[in-house]
């Protein structure tokens, strides 16, 4: 299981933290800083949301043919995409990871979709390896 992400008020005793604590209140296990709890809160629950459903791709190869990829979306109730799909440049260059706005809120994809493209992605390293066997 990975790590839950957790945070806790900077102190702010002694000089140690001084600076710190003038702009922000509160830290992440990561050592995320944030200047309001609620920040604090969306960003724990975001990535905690985000790698409890990534985690459902743990026993999953880095490579998958079309049928292991179909298959295996069935089994975990992830939507699979054409093979086409999965060399469009987005799935091939897209960092799929979700993020916070300027006002703290969950703004990035939501985990089902990081999910969906973390699958296709397999199937793209399948892809490219027979390309890349493929004669001139």
């Amino acid at each position: 299981m990975f790590e839950q992400y957790t945070y806790q008020p900077i102190a702010r005793d002694g000089e140690q933290n001084k600076d710190l604590a003038e702009k922000f209140i509160f830290i992440s296990h990561d050592g995320h800083l944030f200047e309001t709890e609620r920040r604090a809160k969306n960003w724990c629950k975001m990535w905690n949301d985000h790698w409890s459903a990534m985690r459902r791709l743990d026993d999953v190869p880095s490579a998958l043919t079309r049928g292991e990829y179909v298959a295996t979306g069935a089994s975990l109730n992830i939507e699979t995409v054409s093979d086409k799909q999965c060399q469009d440049y987005s799935l091939v260059f897209g960092e799929f990871t979700p993020w916070l706005d300027e006002n703290g809120e969950i703004a990035g994809y939501a985990p089902t979709y990081c999910l969906k493209m973390a699958l296709a992605r397999r199937r793209l390293t399948a892809l490219r390896t027979q390309l890349d066997k493929a004669p001139y």
